[in-house]
């Protein structure tokens, strides 16, 4: 289904038998219409389910059981979620949501990378200023977090720019270590 429910033509409504619902608390205008119209229920009833939802909730309308419509709790996952691993791991980033390094906050490298793949070439190669300035500001573990959506990772690798951050690990260490974290993570 889109997300946008108002873009569904009314005839494409007439050909589903089983709606899903994720109501958000907020005007559910959009959606009571559509579970009205695919579950073929009164308004005030999908009205009613869809206020009766609160957060990891949903409702199920079967258009064969209308009277039968819920609302459900969701299940927790059962396996853990690797944000579009594949993508990131050989991939690359428009300009805007790669990575720049430097090796001061004014002097740029000139290198960019857009991928696991490229991150972790470039921490094999990068000088010792370029892995210190970044970990002084937690650069790596922020652009991995905020822009790959990968909290594991960024947690690992922000441990290790703390340490050298702090003194407890030299470059060398964390350089073995960065490259460890991110193949172990992305190693498929």
């Amino acid at each position: 289904m889109p997300h946008r429910t108002e873009d569904l033509r009314p005839e494409a409504l007439l050909t589903v038998d089983v709606v899903i619902a994720l109501p958000d608390g907020a005007d559910n205008g959009q959606i009571e219409a559509l579970l009205a119209a695919a579950g073929a229920l009164p308004h005030s009833t999908a009205a009613a389910l869809a206020r009766e939802a609160g957060p990891g909730q949903a409702v199920l309308v079967d258009r064969s059981r209308p009277a039968e419509a819920v609302v459900f709790t969701i299940g927790r996952r059962e396996t853990a979620y690797m944000r579009h691993w594949h993508k990131y791991s050989a991939g690359r980033l428009r300009p805007g949501r790669r990575f720049y390094f430097r090796r001061y906050w004014d002097a740029a490298t000139g290198v960019t990378v857009g991928s696991i793949a490229e991150l972790e070439h470039e921490q094999r190669v990068c000088d010792d200023e370029v892995i210190a300035h970044h970990s002084r500001f937690a650069d790596l573990s922020r652009w991995i977090g905020e822009v790959l959506g990968d909290r594991p990772l960024a947690a690992a690798v922000g441990q290790t720019e703390k340490a050298v951050h702090t003194g407890t690990a030299s470059i060398a260490e964390a350089r073995t270590k960065l490259i460890d974290v991110i193949r172990r993570r992305y190693q498929k």
